[in-house]
């Protein structure tokens, strides 16, 4: 169930090291009930994947799962894995290459991967509290910074690291 484009937008960042935009969609019918969504948009500069914070309310509840996808394109190869939370594709670009698509999500939180309405999809569970997050972006191989579809995988293996060990850092008195 697919929202609609969105109906509202508000630049929070727009800085050269970060961009960062709302987006609010209005109420799509899932299944007889009203689902809205919130999203947070977060672009930092020289990375690969943008950060997604979605916050869906359903009369007052949390929907279970949300999904988010890669556009099915010809000769494009998808590999996932669902227990690291990565969803990744690879594709010739017409005389010019090939391009990983990836999506990577919170740890613990993808339940299924599957393909719908042309596109490959990761389901992950919505957090009983928070936005659901998860990270998405390409790479291409004659950017310089991917070489191969190996190096694309092993960039989505470390960015799925990082979320299962975030740097914390705390601020107090001395």
């Amino acid at each position: 169930w697919p929202s609609a484009n969105f109906r509202d937008s508000r630049s929070l960042a727009n800085g050269p090291i970060r961009v960062m935009f709302e987006l609010v969609y209005a109420a799509w019918d899932v299944n007889g009930r009203p689902v809205r969504e919130r999203k947070r948009v977060t672009l930092d500069a020289g990375q690969h994947l943008s950060r997604f914070e979605s916050d869906y309310q359903a009369d007052g509840t949390r929907p279970a799962v949300y999904g988010a996808g890669i556009k099915k394109q010809a000769g494009a190869v998808s590999v996932s894995n669902v227990a690291d939370g990565i969803l990744r594709s690879w594709e010739p670009v017409k005389d010019n290459g090939n391009v990983g698509c990836g999506i990577v999500v919170a740890p613990g939180s993808a339940v299924e991967v599957t393909e719908a309405d042309g596109n490959y999809v990761i389901v992950s569970r919505v957090p009983s509290a928070g936005p659901a997050v998860y990270y998405a972006g390409f790479g291409w191989d004659r950017s310089g910074d991917v070489k191969d579809v190996a190096d694309w995988d092993r960039y989505l293996k470390q960015a799925a690291e990082r979320q299962r060990a975030p740097v914390l850092v705390s601020v107090g008195a001395r």
